[in-house]
């Protein structure tokens, strides 16, 4: 494994990464660590102190939601701890491709505590490397700055002014043909100022989500990140369940945890939420109406919402199901409609609950989405499963765990530098130089597709014909979602609206985030 390392130069306050060895480079196997404390896997009813959870946040680096540039942060009361040292499970997906992204501590809002977010097996979008996000503590408590994908091949990204309140309000007009995908519009800069780049219709991809241009803050300003091509949500890797660590047993001197249960794909776009001013997916039940004021909304309502008017997995999905399966939406939305009238029914909040109704048994009418959580042995011993797996050796094992650590330094120099231009920065924009792309990442063009009409600022686009498209996905399985039978006695309606909370209660919640 290659150090890593961090340069400055000058007062422009660009980062540069003297070397960082990538997952498929890594020639000897490092010696494993010391483990003077106990490994605690992530589920073993012989564990006491770790619970782990089939609801929460989602990995910022697996999904995140677009930010047009209104959403900074909240400042949290508590101090999170060090993050974990996260060893990674011993299976990985059978997808060569495949990178280990360490977890991080998340805020919770109804337990007034920190919850963990493990880490997930992420194959990376095409050309794209992931930066790492970090807390920072700043006036009345502390506060997270997300991580991102960056293009590998941009030498440096550039902090800007906040930009203007978006434009952006969906679809205009019917989609020329039926195979085309939305890429909304978005504030680029231009000249010395911000200039209007108009959303248009381009050809969609069967086997790629077109995630479209987003911001992100952090103390030195607004980071943009252009559109890029990714997977869909199957075929991203595997995604582990968020665990709550009781005891201070994270605290203990060589503690080291190894996420075992991961969470099924196939029913993530069932229990789906998004959270806009935490900048998060959620998963799992959140059907009730204190998440209402906690901003935390289904991921299908999000186009109610002027500042948050486009959802690129929303977006995709309705398109993929459209000939497919015509009553998918209605079924979604009608499922959630009867999770919010029957409290008695929501999907169990961890594995403990999860085992329980599964052992169980009865009539339930959603009995075949109730195993949220699969753990590691699960996946082992059934092959010919939906989610194919590889054994990592301990060498392996180690290898990856090696890299996480060195992660872990990326988050502590970005935060440094970061922290250090902050009271600086203001009207002018300065760069970020990235680490390079882990080399075996497959290959592919990160730019936008082209097509449709714009304002005349926007000739920065290419026509389609001339933009490289995609790569097809080397994965067995590319959509695992469940089939959405219609819920019980459901006519139709407009789902979360229905039951209980209300529109006005939520939009007044959204203005409120808005104002912040």
């Amino acid at each position: 494994m290659q150090a890593v390392g961090f340069r400055t130069s000058g007062r422009t306050g660009v980062l540069t990464i003297l070397a960082c060895g990538a997952v498929s480079t890594l020639g000897q196997v490092p010696p494993p660590p010391p483990a003077p404390g106990p490994i605690a896997s992530g589920y073993d009813t012989g564990t006491p102190g770790v619970d782990v959870l089939t609801r929460g946040p989602i990995h910022e680096a697996f999904a995140q939601p677009i930010n047009t540039g209104s959403i900074k942060l909240p400042v949290v009361p508590n101090k999170p701890a060090e993050p974990i040292d996260e060893l990674p499970p011993s299976v990985k997906p059978d997808n060569p491709n495949a990178i280990w992204i360490g977890g991080y501590w998340s805020w919770a809002d109804d337990c007034k505590d920190f919850i963990w977010v493990s880490g997930v097996w992420r194959v990376p979008p095409p050309n794209m490397q992931w930066v790492p996000g970090y807390w920072a503590q700043v006036r009345g408590g502390y506060q997270w700055t997300a991580g991102f994908w960056s293009p590998a091949a941009q030498p440096q990204a550039t902090y800007y002014p906040a930009p203007p309140a978006t434009k952006e309000r969906g679809p205009t007009g019917d989609p020329p043909t039926a195979h085309c995908c939305w890429v909304s519009g978005c504030w680029r800069w231009r000249g010395g100022r911000f200039a209007w780049q108009a959303g248009y219709w381009a050809p969609a991809q069967d086997d790629c989500i077109w995630v479209s241009a987003s911001y992100y803050w952090c103390p030195r300003g607004w980071v943009f990140r252009d559109g890029y091509w990714d997977y869909p949500l199957a075929a991203r890797g595997l995604m582990f369940a968020p665990c709550r660590f009781r005891h201070g047993l994270q605290l203990q001197a060589g503690f080291v945890f190894c996420p075992t249960v991961c969470i099924d794909c196939g029913l993530l776009t069932l229990n789906l939420f998004v959270r806009p001013g935490y900048f998060h997916y959620y998963f799992g039940d959140y059907y009730g109406v204190e998440y209402d004021w906690l901003g935390i909304y289904p991921w299908f309502d999000m186009g109610q919402y002027p500042d948050f008017a486009y959802d690129p997995l929303f977006t995709y999905y309705r398109w993929y199901h459209r000939d497919r399966d015509p009553q998918w939406q209605t079924n979604l939305k009608g499922w959630h409609h009867h999770y919010r009238s029957h409290p008695d029914e929501r999907p169990p909040h961890d594995m403990a609950a999860q085992f329980r109704l599964v052992a169980a048994g009865g009539t339930r009418p959603d009995k075949d989405f109730l195993t949220i959580g699969l753990t590691v042995d699960a996946l082992r011993i059934n092959p010919q499963g939906s989610i194919k797996v590889v054994d990592l050796s301990a060498a392996e094992q180690a290898r990856f765990h090696e890299t996480a650590r060195s992660t872990r330094q990326l988050e502590t120099e970005r935060s440094r530098l970061e922290s250090k231009g902050a009271a600086g920065h203001g009207k002018d924009p300065h760069g970020l130089a990235l680490p390079r792309v882990p080399q075996g990442v497959a290959a592919g063009h990160a730019g936008a597709p082209g097509g449709g009409t714009g304002t005349k600022n926007s000739t920065h686009r290419k026509s389609f014909s001339d933009a490289m498209k995609p790569p097809k996905i080397d994965w067995s399985v590319k959509h695992l979602e469940r089939t959405l039978l219609p819920p019980p006695h459901y006519g139709g309606g407009s789902g979360r609206d229905s039951g209980g909370g209300g529109t006005e209660r939520r939009s007044d919640r959204a203005e409120h985030d808005h104002q912040k």
